[in-house]
């Protein structure tokens, strides 16, 4: 089965679309291939943390610590690129720092999972056991369920 992935570049434009809306291209700044790059970049350290973590099994993207992961592919790869693309501006720290700060804040996250993550697909599985010959005649009559009758 083939890692999930955490994150792609449509969720990264949409976070920059003020600086970018067209998206990135291979003229911007950061090229659309670097976006690609640092995006992968972003994705592997996520699934090394979940990895540990985990003991190796990764959570699938829609799940609870998938959600989280993408946030923190997400994220790390939106504060790269307004890092590259804010280096020059005099206020553009101040705006890198606030992703750096929500970046930092998704890896720890990613670190305070519980040991085990399950699906909850799987939470959900139920088992009936409906067996007619196992069935026993009811111990209570209405009138007890009801209260109008002594249980004992």
């Amino acid at each position: 089965m083939a890692d999930p992935t955490y994150g792609t570049r449509q969720d990264v434009e949409r976070n920059v679309k003020a600086l970018f809306p067209n998206g990135f291209s291979a003229t911007s700044v950061p090229t659309d291939e670097d976006v690609e790059e640092k995006l992968l970049a972003f994705q592997a350290r996520v699934r090394q943390i979940l990895h540990v973590k985990l003991g190796g099994t990764l959570p699938a993207a829609d799940t609870d610590a998938g959600r989280v992961a993408v946030d923190a592919v997400v994220v790390g790869t939106t504060w790269w690129v307004l890092s590259v693309a804010l280096a020059s501006h005099p206020e553009g720290a101040s705006l890198v720092k606030r992703w750096e700060l929500q970046y930092q804040d998704a890896i720890r996250q990613l670190r305070e999972l519980p040991e085990e993550v399950t699906d909850p697909a799987t939470e959900q599985v139920r088992v009936r056991y409906d067996d007619p010959a196992a069935r026993r005649p009811a111990r209570f009559t209405d009138g007890q369920l009801a209260g109008t009758e002594p249980i004992w």
